[in-house]
């Protein structure tokens, strides 16, 4: 019955559309799996810089506080607000 109500171009375009969106949503899954994975990797640090997030900043200054100080060891604290 479907067979005998649709044209030659309405299945044509339906195929096209099954076949691009089962191409493009296993890409986009992996895409973001990957990308996920790159963050979870590095939860400690900004990916675009590289930088310490606040995560990271927090335990990494439990753990200077917390562990026996260097002779020849310095601690500095800069903090620059750059929202103002």
């Amino acid at each position: 019955r479907l067979g005998s109500e649709t044209n030659i171009a309405t299945a044509v375009a339906a195929f096209w559309l099954i076949w691009f969106v089962n191409l493009t949503v296993p890409l986009a899954i992996r895409s973001m799996a990957r990308a996920m994975g790159t963050y979870a990797a590095r939860p400690h640090a900004d990916p675009l810089t590289g930088l310490l997030n606040r995560r990271g900043f927090a335990d990494a200054v439990r753990r200077r506080l917390t562990g026996t100080p260097d002779a020849d060891s310095h601690l500095g604290l800069l903090m620059v607000d750059l929202d103002d």
